[in-house]
C-alpha cells in the first residue's frame, strides 16, 4: 500500500492505543493493528481473503493428515509446533459439528424410514430391510415390549406415595387436552402433580406423548457435541491417574483426547454415510480399527512398554470409558428432557 493513501491516526482505531509523539506508529504495539484510517479496496480486500483462506486451508490440511497417525500430531503440540496446526479444540469443533450433523440426519432419515414401512392395513408383519426377514407382529411386539418401547397397557395403575395413577386417564387426558390443560387436570386429581417437580416431570412427558417423541429425540442429538466435549476434561483426568509418573501437564492429556475423537469423528462420519450400503462387518473393521488406533497413540505419546500399555489402555476401555459415556448420556436425556 503506497505510503501517500495511508492516514494515520494518533490514536489506535481498535483499542485507543495513544501514540507517543516520536514513536514509530505503522502498528499498534498493544493490539497489533495497522494504524491506518483508509478504507481498503476491493482488491485489498479480496487479496486478504484469499491469502487467510489458503493459510486456514493449509493448516487443515496440515492437521487432518497428522490425524491419520496415531498421536504424532499430539507430540507435535506438545513439542511447541503450534502455529502449523489447527488449535486441537478448533478441528475437534469443527469435525464433531460436521460428524454430528450426518448423524442427526442419518437418525431423522431412519426414523423417517421405520415410520413409512410401517403399514396399518397389514400389521400381521413388519418387514425388516436390512435383513429381508419377515417378522411376525407378535413376535415384533414381544421383543419392543422386552426393550421398553411400548406404552403400559390401558388398565395398568401406577402407586406412587400411597396414591393410584391410572394410566388409562393420564393417556386420555394427555391426548385430549394440550400438555398445560392436562397437567392442571392431574393436580385436580392428584395431590402428587402439584410437587413442582413431579408437575415438570409429567408436563415433559405429556409433550413427548402427545408425538414430539422424534423433536425430543433430535433434541438430544442436538446436545451431543456439548456433552462430548464436557467428557473430554474427565478423561484427561483419567490418563493424568494412569500417567501420574509421566509428569506430563493435564493439557497434553486434553489435547491426546482432543485429537483421538476428532479422528473417531472422521471415521465414524465415514461410516454413518456408508451404512446401508456396507456389509456388516466394515462395522466391525471401524471399532477394531478405533481401538487399535487408540492403542498405538497412547504408545508413541506416552513411550511405555507394551505391557503397560497394553493394561492401561484395558482399564480404560472395560472400566473407565464405557462408564462415563453411559453416565454422561443419561445426564443429557435427564437435562434435555426438562429443557425439551
Amino acid at each position: 500500500m503506497a505510503a501517500n493513501n495511508i492516514r494515520k491516526s494518533n490514536t489506535c482505531l481498535n483499542c485507543n492505543y495513544e501514540f507517543a509523539e516520536g514513536q514509530p506508529d505503522e502498528y499498534c504495539p498493544r493490539c497489533g493493528q495497522e494504524n491506518s484510517q483508509q478504507i481498503v479496496s476491493v482488491g485489498r480486500f479480496v487479496s486478504d481473503l484469499v491469502n487467510n483462506y489458503i493459510a486456514l486451508d493449509s493448516k487443515l490440511l496440515r492437521t487432518l493428515k497428522g490425524l491419520f497417525w496415531p498421536g504424532w500430531l499430539t507430540e507435535e503440540y506438545s513439542r511447541g509446533k503450534i502455529i502449523s496446526y489447527m488449535l486441537p479444540v478448533r478441528i475437534y469443533f469443527l469435525i464433531s459439528i460436521i460428524y454430528f450433523a450426518i448423524f442427526s440426519a442419518k437418525i431423522n432419515t431412519e426414523v423417517n424410514l421405520k415410520q413409512s414401512q410401517l403399514n396399518l392395513s397389514a400389521l400381521d408383519s413388519l418387514v425388516v430391510e436390512e435383513t429381508g426377514q419377515v417378522i411376525n407382529l407378535e413376535d415384533s411386539l414381544k421383543k419392543a415390549t422386552q426393550n421398553g418401547f411400548v406404552m403400559p397397557p390401558e388398565s395398568a395403575v401406577f402407586k406412587i406415595k400411597d396414591q393410584q395413577i391410572s394410566w388409562k386417564r393420564v393417556k386420555y387426558l394427555a391426548g385430549k387436552y394440550d400438555a398445560d390443560q392436562a397437567l392442571d387436570s392431574l393436580k385436580a386429581e392428584y395431590s402428587l402433580f402439584r410437587n413442582p417437580l413431579a408437575a415438570r416431570i409429567a408436563r415433559q412427558s405429556i409433550k413427548i406423548m402427545k408425538g414430539n417423541a422424534d423433536d425430543y429425540l433430535q433434541y438430544c442429538i442436538g446436545s451431543l457435541p456439548i456433552t462430548m466435549l464436557l467428557l473430554m476434561p474427565l478423561l484427561a483426568l483419567v490418563f493424568k491417574l494412569l500417567y501420574i509418573r509421566s509428569k506430563r501437564y493435564f493439557i497434553e492429556h486434553l489435547t491426546f483426547f482432543l485429537h483421538y475423537h476428532t479422528f473417531a469423528y472422521i471415521i465414524l462420519a465415514v461410516y454413518m454415510l456408508t451404512w446401508g450400503y456396507s456389509t456388516p462387518a466394515f462395522g466391525k473393521v471401524v471399532v477394531i480399527a478405533l481401538l487399535l488406533y487408540l492403542l498405538f497413540a497412547m504408545k508413541r505419546v506416552y513411550r511405555q512398554g507394551w505391557f503397560k500399555t497394553l493394561f492401561k489402555a484395558f482399564v480404560f476401555l472395560v472400566f473407565c470409558y464405557p462408564l462415563f459415556i453411559v453416565l454422561f448420556a443419561l445426564g443429557t436425556l435427564g437435562v434435555s428432557f426438562f429443557l425439551f
